[in-house]
């Protein structure tokens, strides 16, 4: 009972900021699905992909890539890869959230994370755009784990869920976010 195979785990089925794209028939792709679909092509088994069709956003991918996959999963070595301009953001999300532990009090998990960014394919517009929008994001984050208390994988579900504008049902009592345009193109 070694270790399990690697696995390419593809995150999220889309943003709360614009609607998902649509397949030659219709219906929607996610970007989990696209991810997958890609991987597939260039030769990845597909025993080796998971997709993770759930989350819209940044916290959501790590929450999700954490209880859906990495601890049913047994998976303890992971590699997040991402852009460039959105590797700061992503690299504390996914350290807050893989070293939370189940309960306040309890032993964090043994995750271990590595991360590798991917170049900045933006053009200087829309990356400056993008790359102020992801200092703001994190900024906010690190406040709203201060702010909220966020000790413990229990927070956390609690706060998404009852908090989060991506996940929670206040959410359909709200108007969404607006972006500028430079900023709508990244995404």
């Amino acid at each position: 009972r070694g270790s399990p195979p690697p696995f390419v785990l593809t995150l999220s089925v889309g943003t709360p900021h614009k609607p998902p794209p649509l397949d030659a028939r219709g219906f929607p792709v996610s970007e989990c699905g696209a991810g997958a679909r890609r991987l597939l092509e260039l030769g990845v088994a597909p025993e080796h992909v998971l997709e993770e069709a759930w989350s819209l956003d940044t916290v959501g991918n790590a929450y999700a890539a954490r209880v859906l996959h990495a601890e049913p999963g047994g998976l303890r070595h992971l590699l997040v890869v991402t852009s460039d301009f959105h590797m700061p953001r992503v690299r504390a999300i996914f350290d807050t959230v893989f070293a939370l532990p189940a309960e306040r009090g309890g032993q964090p998990p043994p995750f271990s994370l590595r991360y590798e960014a991917a170049e900045d394919r933006l053009g200087a517009e829309a990356s400056a755009a993008r790359r102020e929008r992801e200092a703001k994001s994190l900024a906010g984050f690190h406040a709203t784990v201060r702010d909220r208390g966020l000790e413990s994988l229990r927070d956390l579900h609690r706060f998404l869920y009852t908090e989060h504008a991506a996940y929670a049902a206040l959410r359909h009592l709200r108007e969404p976010e607006t972006l500028d345009a430079a900023t709508l193109g990244t995404y």
